[in-house]
């Protein structure tokens, strides 16, 4: 695994506040811990954030990192930071020990949370860690068939499930992030066993659902970097909104009913980076989603 090792000379914390309207998104805080992934995800959004440019860099100045963490858990107003936006939370927490930096800190305050986005099992470091309930663990998962053929180079979704199962033991509070959905032929099937098992293994506090979206020039930097993108003929829609591709409005509405019916009472169920007609549609009325209390 190759990663490259330099010091940030931007800010590590900036505010994301650029969800155009039309598009269900709420603001959060993002953390730079990093850029890039070890992962080979074909669909993923990095590919154009990065020019192409993906392969993991971990950032040598988190000296600076961890000041501007403690300026922002001064900060009166609470706020969610997000650790896993432009690089997964924990791929290599292994090697740069970022949760023994934060998870410490969240945990001796009561205002703000750490949120950990990520498709590792890499969950040893958290689990000696005094947290307080203040850090949200969130697996990033996909049904099993999806996984296999363009989450190349990430653990299987059984094995991220177990690493949840070993979070949540430790008191963490955990949430599952089913995104991007892709309605690949007997998508009802996979994506009911993945639910089943998440429920059977390790209940969240909530799923948040997103289906499968992306900007056209993501295609083009996929196709550049000899990754599958037979993944993006599912998104044949253009939404006016943000100009992504998704997946027909008709199909999204009925894929998210079908799976919201799966999760029981008292789970809550969000969705990522949706239009408000699909909200609308759903009949959703109080908006919570991955990155947000």
């Amino acid at each position: 695994m190759e990663i490259i090792e330099r010091p940030r000379r931007s800010k590590f914390i900036r505010y994301f506040d650029k969800t155009p309207p039309g598009i269900i998104c709420p603001h959060f805080y993002i953390l730079a811990h990093g850029n890039g992934c070890v992962y080979r995800c074909a669909y993923c959004y990095l590919q154009l954030t990065f020019r192409g440019k993906v392969r993991q860099t971990v950032f040598t100045n988190a000296d600076v990192m961890v000041r501007e963490v403690e300026q922002f858990l001064a900060r009166n107003e609470p706020a969610v930071l997000n650790a896993g936006e432009l690089s997964d939370a924990l791929a290599v927490d292994d090697r740069t020990g970022l949760t023994k930096e934060l998870v410490p800190r969240f945990a001796a305050q009561d205002r703000h949370l750490l949120l950990l986005l990520s498709k590792s099992d890499k969950v040893g470091n958290l689990l000696g860690l005094g947290h307080n309930r203040r850090t949200v663990v969130s697996f990033s998962v996909n049904a099993a068939d999806v996984a296999e053929r363009y989450e190349i180079g990430s653990p299987s979704p059984v094995e991220r499930v177990a690493a949840a199962r070993r979070t949540a033991d430790a008191g963490y509070r955990v949430r599952f992030r089913v995104d991007p959905i892709i309605p690949v032929p007997g998508w009802e099937k996979s994506y009911r066993e993945l639910i089943e098992h998440i429920l059977a293994v390790v209940p969240p506090e909530r799923f948040t659902f997103g289906s499968l979206r992306y900007f056209p020039n993501v295609k083009a930097y996929a196709r550049k970097l000899g990754r599958d993108t037979s993944a993006f003929d599912y998104a044949t829609e253009r939404t006016p909104a943000d100009g992504r591709r998704r997946v027909p409005t008709s199909r999204r509405v009925n894929i998210y009913k079908y799976l919201t019916a799966l999760v029981p009472g008292g789970i809550e169920v969000g969705l990522c980076k949706e239009t408000a007609s699909c909200h609308r549609a759903l009949g959703i009325q109080e908006v919570v989603c991955n990155c947000t209390f």
